[in-house]
């Protein structure tokens, strides 16, 4: 048995050996480098194959009981870069925690890989100090070497604790992605960077400018697709963010709304827009006793309610002309709030409008403000996610506009003075609970619903105000159920 499995491994490694050198390379691209490095002991063929390879990752995460310098990555990166016979690099990745003593090891692996006219360049120095502040780190951002904003090959950027001064002279002609994380950016440095990016296609932005102002000003450009804006470290909540990005086609603004204000500017060829605040729970929560923490429930009283959810209805509003709308269950919970208060509406023209909901209490009014506001729509999504969370909102507020969860659907009903001409389909989802399949003949909807049993409600709403509809599905990941007749849904 061991000299016929001797045999087939023997038979194998002389297939692989015939095998021409640049499908070599595309094996020893997939495998992290330290193995690369290794086949060069296998004979005397694979000595210098893994001196071609493209994809070059190195990667220092330091354990508590190793140095944070990011030192131990020098040598081996300069050795592997002294060896390198290649003349292109597709891809280019450092991941290490950042000190000032290795700024000219640094410098020298960026003109490296632009000189090998990268494509996919990813520099990570934060790699260790996830979720610390800059005052603890003891050391002080990365300085971008220059040379990048002159790479012709580059197609993808990210970048990680980095400060960037940008040249007189950029060329970035085939750059479609960037992605820039934990960097305080320079009032009209994304401006700039957009500006001599003639191809962009994708801007995400995440946990940038945390202690000034934000000014994302994309110059105009008929390729760009997608801007995406991440926000989760602590943010000074006296700053503004300040957008304006006139071909974006879709739009995420997502983590935390902890800014003073959101101008929110030149946006009317925006397609999609989605609105994913569910960080913002930890900061509507009533503060425990003995809780050090101040200022932190931005639902303290009726007051600053009152003044979030002005913040939130603004960015809304920004987004009237957009034909797709995604907003989560924390959105939707701050517009109930606006909603029993019985002012400050908006007008939406989506078509198209996607909603998180597990239909608790202080939903139910957001989804009514919503609909309302809706006029032109078409298509309702309403997806149920897994885990519920609820705001805790104010005693002064409570007291002049809590309500009775069941019936407030039906109830709304005669709210609604013009009916949804043009609502033809509603699909639910719900991923969670024990109905996950059923028999074709045999689909129950007080099952779908477990859990959620104020859907129910929405259902007989829909069914009175949405005059046209002509669909009803019910799916989970593994089964739709389609209603074809409404009336077949609540009797």
């Amino acid at each position: 048995m061991a000299e016929f499995e001797t045999v087939t491994v023997s038979r194998y490694c002389s297939l692989i050996n015939r095998l021409p050198d640049e499908v070599l390379h595309l094996i020893l691209d997939k495998l992290p480098i330290e193995d690369a490095v290794r086949t060069g002991v296998l004979s005397h063929r694979w000595r210098n194959l893994w001196k071609y390879i493209t994809n070059i990752k190195f990667v220092f995460e330091p354990s508590w009981e190793t140095s944070t310098t990011g030192k131990e990555i020098v040598q081996p990166l300069n050795q592997f870069i002294r060896n390198y016979l290649g003349e292109k690099i597709k891809a280019f990745t450092v991941e290490l925690a950042f000190h000032h003593s290795i700024s000219d090891e640094v410098d020298s692996w960026i003109q490296f890989a632009t000189s090998k006219k990268v494509e996919k360049l990813n520099l990570d120095f934060d790699v260790s100090n996830h979720h610390i502040p800059d005052s603890a780190r003891g050391d002080h951002p990365y300085k971008l070497n220059p040379c990048i904003f002159k790479c012709e090959s580059l197609e993808m950027l990210t970048l990680r604790w980095c400060v960037i001064e940008l040249p007189q002279l950029t060329s970035l002609h085939n750059l479609k992605q960037v992605y820039l994380r934990q960097m305080e950016l320079p009032e009209d440095a994304i401006y700039r960077l957009t500006s001599n990016s003639p191809v962009l296609e994708v801007l995400n932005l995440e946990d940038c400018n945390g202690t000034s102002d934000f000014h994302i000003i994309i110059a105009p450009n008929p390729h760009f697709q997608k801007l995406l804006i991440y926000e989760e470290f602590p943010v000074d909540t006296s700053t503004t963010m300040v957008v304006l990005a006139p071909n974006t086609k879709e739009f995420i603004l997502t983590g935390y709304m902890p800014r003073k204000k959101y101008r929110i500017e030149n946006m009317l060829q925006c397609v999609n827009v989605g609105f994913y605040f569910n960080h913002m729970y930890g900061l509507c929560t009533k503060e425990e006793e003995g809780d050090e923490e101040e200022g932190l429930n931005v639902l303290v009283d009726d007051e600053n309610t009152q003044r979030t959810e002005d913040k939130l209805l603004e960015i809304l509003c920004s987004f009237q002309e957009t034909r797709c709308l995604q907003i989560c269950d924390w959105c939707i919970q701050m517009v109930s709030s606006r909603e029993r208060r019985n002012t400050g509406r908006i007008s939406l023209n989506c078509l198209s409008l996607e909603l998180y909901t597990n239909f608790l209490k202080w939903e139910l009014p957001g989804i009514v403000y919503m609909l309302k506001a809706c006029h032109k729509l078409e298509h309702l999504l309403i997806v149920i996610p897994p885990y519920p969370e609820e705001i805790e909102l104010p005693e002064d507020y409570l007291m002049h506009y809590d309500f009775q969860a069941n019936g407030y659907l039906i109830n709304a009903i005669q709210d609604f003075v013009d009916p949804l001409q043009k609502l033809k389909t509603v699909e639910i989802k719900n991923n969670r609970g024990d109905h996950q399949t059923w028999d074709p003949e045999s689909f129950e909807m007080h099952r779908f619903f477990q859990g959620a049993e104020l859907g129910i409600e929405l259902m007989i709403l829909l069914r009175r105000i949405a005059v046209n509809l002509q669909h009803v599905i019910f799916s989970t990941n593994k089964q739709k159920h389609v209603l074809s007749l409404m009336k077949a849904v609540v009797q």
